[in-house]
This record gives C-alpha cells, structure tokens and sequence, in this order.
C-alpha cells in the first residue's frame, strides 16, 4: 500500500473533503520480482468523485539493483465548484521491505510510505 503520511497538510486550494476523497491515501499495489503493479487510473468526474481504486493515477517505478522508486500522480481540488488540478512528484527509496520518500507537490515536501 502507499500512502501520503499527512494528507492534510497538501497546500489546500479547494475543500478539505475533495482533497481527502481524491488524495492516494490508501492506494493498494502489486509488487513481484522487483516490479511494482498499480490499479488503472480511474476517471474523476466534474464535480470531483470517483469510483476505482487509483482516483489519482498513482504510478510509481522501482529499480531493484538501486532501491529507489520515482512516479507521479495527480491531486484534483474544487474551486469554487470547479475541479482543477496539479501534478505531484514523488521519489524515495526501500529500505528492509518499507518504502519511503517524498511527495512534491507545488514546491512543498510531503512524506509518502509504502509498504
């Protein structure tokens, strides 16, 4: 599973709950022989809900021979009614099966793990 570690602290431009109901808070993959797998990104309506498992286009890659991972994803926000959006950044590294790093999002640093 990977995680933001602190969702509430991504730089708020819309409300709170669209952020928290679109965040990758809880985004469940697949891992084996050094790939990782994720569900396929699902479609964000105008008003801001979905129904899948990866709302936020979670995609992450993992090298073995170095143990770093890098990918992105998306945070959708209401704006006045209005869903907008900003892409993320997030690279890290897996140490004793943890994996952990950072989340970029509009300059600010947020803790991501999976395990």
């Amino acid at each position: 599973t990977f995680a933001l570690e602190n969702p509430e602290a991504v730089p708020a431009y819309g409300t709170a709950s669209a952020l928290t109901e679109l965040l990758p808070t809880a985004v469940s993959f697949t891992a084996s022989k050094g790939k990782w797998t994720w569900p396929k990104a699902a479609k964000v309506a105008k008003d801001g809900t979905t129904a899948g498992l990866n709302p936020s286009g979670v995609k992450l890659t993992y090298t073995s021979s170095t143990g770093l991972f890098k990918g992105k994803f998306t945070v959708y926000y209401l704006v006045s009614g209005k869903l907008k959006k900003v892409k993320a950044n997030v690279q890290g590294a897996v140490l004793n099966g943890n994996a952990y790093g950072a989340a970029i999002i509009n300059g600010t640093s947020l803790p991501v793990r999976g395990e």
